[in-house]
């Protein structure tokens, strides 16, 4: 994947889409995690006017100290 950086010693994979709900973001997200091995998939997508933003971590991310709950807050607020 080209598009995957390494921040802080974890691959990150961020993507926008056009006009995908939740519910394929999360199944997208879920697809683009299992292709990363272990990371951080971050997918935001405009629908209707609304900007949705699905984060999922692997669990070796996660012990490193990724929570995609803070990230898409992080994201949110900015």
């Amino acid at each position: 994947m080209s598009q995957v950086q390494e921040v802080n010693g974890l691959k990150l994979l961020a993507v926008k889409v056009p006009g995908v709900d939740m519910n394929g973001l999360r199944s997208l997200g879920d697809q683009m995690k299992e292709k990363l091995g272990d990371g951080i998939v971050v997918i935001a997508s405009e629908q209707d006017g609304k900007v949705n933003l699905m984060a999922t971590v692997t669990e070796a991310a996660q012990k490193q100290g990724a929570h995609a709950g803070n990230l898409i807050k992080s994201i949110a607020g900015s």
